[in-house]
């Protein structure tokens, strides 16, 4: 179904390719039409862009008079489906660009390249010791060991309780 915009008749609003993983030959064009919308309003003239480096067109400006050439490259591609758009604005009025979606299918042996996995979030630390001079309470007999901390924090721990003991000895003592 074609796209009214301005003065500018789009069509169609979707081109997909397929080509076979590792090919060095780019699929055949395909074509994007403009024609002029109502009779008697003014031409426009327009440019066109694409989001993704895959995609091939030409021209990237004109009149209604020229179609649009399409085609993609998938040269270091892994198989896969790939999506991306081409926009059309006009020039003459500012209102919705026409969007293209251009679908590229790589068939083939080799696996799709995965997308990099979410960075883990990190388990929040203990709270902090409100009495940080004090030493953690002795836990009772029979009682089970609460689940140890990290490495690094059990010998901060083991520090502030020996720094502890140590003033404690040397204030009875001095």
């Amino acid at each position: 179904m074609p796209c009214k915009f301005s003065n500018i008749v789009v069509s169609p609003q979707k081109l997909k390719f397929t080509v076979q993983a590792e090919s060095q030959f780019i699929p055949p064009y395909q074509f994007i039409s403009l024609k002029k919308g109502e009779e008697g309003v003014l031409a426009p003239t327009w440019d066109a862009f694409a989001d993704a480096g895959w995609i091939y067109f030409r021209p990237r400006s004109g009149s209604i008079s020229e179609d649009i050439q399409v085609t993609c490259g998938s040269i270091g591609m892994a198989a896969g489906i790939y999506h991306g758009q081409i926009t059309i604005t006009s020039h003459v009025q500012v209102l919705p660009s026409a969007i293209i979606d251009i679908e590229l299918e790589i068939k083939g042996q080799s696996e799709p390249v995965p997308e990099p996995a979410p960075a883990p979030v990190p388990a929040p630390g203990p709270a902090p010791d409100p009495q940080p001079d004090l030493p953690p309470a002795p836990i009772p007999e029979g009682e089970p060991i609460p689940e140890s901390p990290q490495s690094f924090e059990i010998w901060e721990l083991i520090k502030k309780m020996i720094d502890w003991i140590l003033e404690k000895i040397f204030k009875k003592g001095g």
